[in-house]
């Protein structure tokens, strides 16, 4: 479900569709590939839009993906901080991206993402900037 989600995120703000993984922690490369994303130091202090993925110490685990926004760490839910720090013996190490904006859209324009399941309806949605969220919107 996270890397569901933050790969709904990530197309929305980038405008490019991401190529889909089975697995969080398969998502470098197709974040490498939007022209969006450089990786960086896991240490370096993270900025809106950055992407984590939290690489599983058991191979059979699927990992993790996370993106940074307005102070906070999202994945499929509004997380208590990075779950790195959070559940650290789950985690090997991080990938850390951080978004570059090459594209023509800037994140500024970019608009909230519906939770899933939330009404559909032609209405449109929330700004990122200058408006508040409705109580079915994820604003990343």
């Amino acid at each position: 479900m996270c890397a569901r989600a933050v790969r709904v995120a990530v197309e929305e703000l980038t405008g490019t569709k991401l190529e889909r993984r089975d697995y969080a922690k398969e998502y470098g490369e197709p974040l490498l590939k939007t022209g969006c994303y450089v990786r960086s130091s896991p240490n370096v202090q993270p900025r809106n839009y950055d992407v984590r993925i939290l690489l599983p110490k058991r191979r059979n685990h699927y990992g993790h993906i996370e993106v940074f926004y307005r102070g906070i760490w999202y994945s499929d839910f509004r997380q208590p901080g990075s779950l790195w720090t959070v559940w650290p013996k789950e985690y090997s190490r991080i990938q850390h991206y951080r978004f570059v904006a090459q594209t023509s859209s800037a994140p500024n324009t970019r608009r909230a993402i519906p939770l899933q399941g939330a009404h559909r309806s032609g209405t449109p949605r929330a700004s990122l900037r200058g408006s508040v969220p409705t109580k079915n919107t994820r604003v990343f």
